[in-house]
């Protein structure tokens, strides 16, 4: 009960310092650079650092420092994983975005599904979202692709709805957090 007590009081300590790693998730908000979203309980953000050096091997002297190596257009979050190695069996959501439209539009992404159904724009507070659901692995895993234009700017979302038997829904209140909390922070600038 004590340790649990002084661990507690560490990371409030830790929190009020900003000493808060990325990856935490516990109801926070993660700014990667150029696109933010909600991080709720039970959630964790993987950095593209922490992806690429997970599934390539690299050590962290042999690859640059956070700052240099960083993605600020894409988060990669995932439901009950601790790990990098647990999100091949969580649930995900991956955001994106494109200041240029160089990413092109959710349409094309149409042939790397199955079973391909478009859906009816999602209207948050955010974004109105265009949205198309398709499967992936004979139906092992489905998913949720959605896109939102701001101007020239776009944001792409991708939620792993099911991945073997642990499945999600966009109408699950974290789910529809994140995607309602999901914010242009700037193009290429520090956040507002």
């Amino acid at each position: 009960m004590k340790k649990k007590l002084l661990l507690s009081v560490i990371c409030v300590m830790l929190m009020s310092l900003g000493i808060v790693m990325s990856g935490c998730g516990s109801g926070e908000t993660y700014d990667a650079g150029n696109v933010s979203c909600a991080v709720p309980d039970g959630w964790k953000v993987f950095t593209s650092e922490e992806l690429f050096n997970s599934s390539t091997g690299d050590s962290d002297e042999d690859s640059a420092s956070d700052e240099d190596s960083e993605d600020p257009n894409s988060i990669y979050i995932y439901k009950d994983a601790k790990e990098t190695t647990d999100i091949l069996k969580s649930n995900g959501i991956t955001i994106l975005y494109s200041d240029d439209k160089t990413m092109g539009s959710i349409d094309d992404m149409k042939s790397f599904y199955e079973k391909v159904k478009d859906q009816d724009p999602l209207k948050l507070d955010n974004y109105e979202w265009k949205c198309f659901t398709g499967q992936q692995f004979d139906g092992d895993f489905e998913y949720a692709v959605l896109e939102a234009i701001d101007g020239d700017a776009s944001i792409q979302v991708n939620v792993i709805l099911k991945n073997g038997d642990k499945t999600i829904s966009l109408d699950d209140k974290d789910v529809k957090e994140i995607i309602e909390s999901i914010k242009i922070t700037g193009s290429g600038d520090e956040a507002e």
